[in-house]
């Protein structure tokens, strides 16, 4: 009896502790663990990016101009002007981690940032397939990159035609199909396995 009652009375302070605990977390507007973004605020043309992150939302950036969720929430990418290119329409990709706050340059390239898609090596390593398009030509333009070092992967007049089993398709035309690009016949097209692509070294131009 007197067991029992002991374990009961350790139960209880075990209890009051992480009671306690929680609500100091509450009181000090802590996030949780593992944070993740549920929802994205921005303008259609562009502007403040706003996220919600815990059922707060949270300014981001001053201006962005597209963004996107990535890897369950855990990570947001968007886009900002960088300068360059046809008109100065360079941008640059940028990486927000919630759970650290951290924002990382993570691409800059002359062409507008129109899509950023995950996708999974054979091994289960995150890629995000960047496709880019230029205001002069309209073609378009692609990178592979690894979220935790760059890009290692760039091609330009290309697309990304399929992403599966741990590999993607990438499929080239000539300058004057990108007028019709959806009748257009690609004049080229290959397989890349991610996990080789994502260890390549970084390209740093």
């Amino acid at each position: 009896m007197v067991a029992q009652t002991s374990r009961y009375l350790g139960m209880s302070v075990g209890l009051r502790w992480t009671t306690l605990a929680v609500l100091v977390l509450a009181s000090c507007g802590a996030q949780p663990p593992n944070p993740t973004v549920t929802k994205l605020r921005i303008p259609p043309d562009g502007g403040p990016l706003y996220a919600t992150i815990g059922g707060k939302e949270k300014k981001i950036a001053a201006a962005a101009g597209k963004a996107w969720i990535l890897e369950g929430g855990r990570a947001l990418a968007y886009s900002a002007s960088a300068g360059g290119g046809f008109e100065s329409e360079g941008e640059a990709l940028r990486l927000y981690r919630p759970a650290t706050a951290q924002d990382t340059k993570i691409l800059g390239e002359p062409f507008e940032i129109t899509g950023v898609k995950e996708a999974r090596s054979a091994a289960g390593k995150i890629a995000f397939l960047v496709t880019m398009e230029d205001g002069g030509l309209g073609a378009s333009h692609i990178a592979v990159i690894d979220p935790a070092r760059g890009k290692v992967f760039r091609e330009d007049g290309a697309v990304f035609k399929e992403s599966a089993a741990g590999a993607i398709t990438v499929a080239w035309y000539k300058d004057g199909a990108w007028e019709n690009i959806a009748s257009a016949k690609p004049y080229k097209t290959q397989r890349y396995d991610l996990d080789e692509l994502l260890r390549r070294n970084v390209i740093t131009k």
